[in-house]
C-alpha cells in the first residue's frame, strides 16, 4: 500500500510540475509580447536578430535591471530591447504565486 502511495504521490507532484511548466512559458511569453509591444522596431527588423535578456524586477512586475546574455543582432537592436524592457514595466503578473520569479530570462526575436 505504500508504494502505491509514494507512486500516486509522485504522479500527482509530475502533473503540479507540468502545470507550473506550462503556466511558466504562458507567464514569460506575455512579458515578451509586452517587451515586443514597446520596442523601436527600426533598429531591430533583421531577420534571424534573436536576444536573449536576463530582468531582474520586484513583486508587481517593476523591472530593476536588464542584462543581454546573447544577442545576434546589433547594439542597435539589443539597446533598443533593453529599452523596450524597462518601458514595458510593470511586467505582466502570473496566474499563479508559484510562478512569479525575480528573475526571468526571455528570448527576443523580432
Amino acid at each position: 500500500m505504500a508504494d502505491e502511495q509514494k507512486r500516486l504521490q509522485q504522479e500527482t507532484n509530475k502533473a503540479q510540475q507540468r502545470k507550473l511548466t506550462v503556466e511558466k512559458n504562458r507567464y514569460v511569453a506575455l512579458i515578451a509580447e509586452k517587451v515586443r509591444r514597446n520596442c523601436v522596431k527600426p533598429s531591430c527588423t533583421v531577420s534571424g536578430n534573436c536576444c536573449k535578456f536576463l530582468v531582474h524586477q520586484i513583486p508587481g512586475g517593476d523591472v530593476i535591471d536588464v542584462k543581454v546574455t546573447a544577442c545576434s543582432g546589433s547594439v542597435a537592436c539589443r539597446n533598443s530591447v533593453e529599452r523596450a524592457v524597462f518601458r514595458a514595466s510593470p511586467l505582466p503578473t502570473p496566474a499563479t504565486k508559484e510562478v512569479f520569479d525575480r528573475e526571468i530570462v526571455f528570448t527576443f526575436k523580432p
